[in-house]
């Protein structure tokens, strides 16, 4: 009985663990603004970036190019975007991808422009 007890101690010993090994390392929310149309721009190629505020430029004149993708987010041109975001390091990306996945949680507003 007591070696029974062991092994499935054991088990789950290395079964909490083996979630150590995940590529993704932690999750970060926050709030993202996208603006109401895309731009041209140029990351592996030739591409359409996003343009948004996040942080201390939210609600300001100043926007940055994005050039990722974000999860489970359909942009529509003419809107406006406030959506919360969830932001994950990625431990071990691709190659040729980033080290950050990009996903929405939710849409915190959507105002025609």
């Amino acid at each position: 009985m007591k070696t029974i007890q062991l092994f499935a101690f054991t088990f789950f010993i290395v079964a909490a663990c083996s979630r150590c090994e995940d590529d993704e390392v932690y999750n970060d929310d926050y709030n993202f603004r996208v603006n109401h149309y895309l731009v041209d721009c140029v990351g592996e190629g030739p591409q359409k970036c996003y343009l948004v505020q996040q942080g201390s430029k939210l609600d300001t004149d100043e926007w940055d190019l994005f050039y990722g993708n974000i999860e489970n987010f359909e942009f529509t041109n003419g809107y406006v975007y406030n959506l919360q975001i969830e932001k994950t390091e990625i431990k071990n990306p691709p190659a040729d991808g980033s080290s950050i996945k990009y996903s929405l949680i939710k849409i915190i507003s959507r105002q025609k422009i």
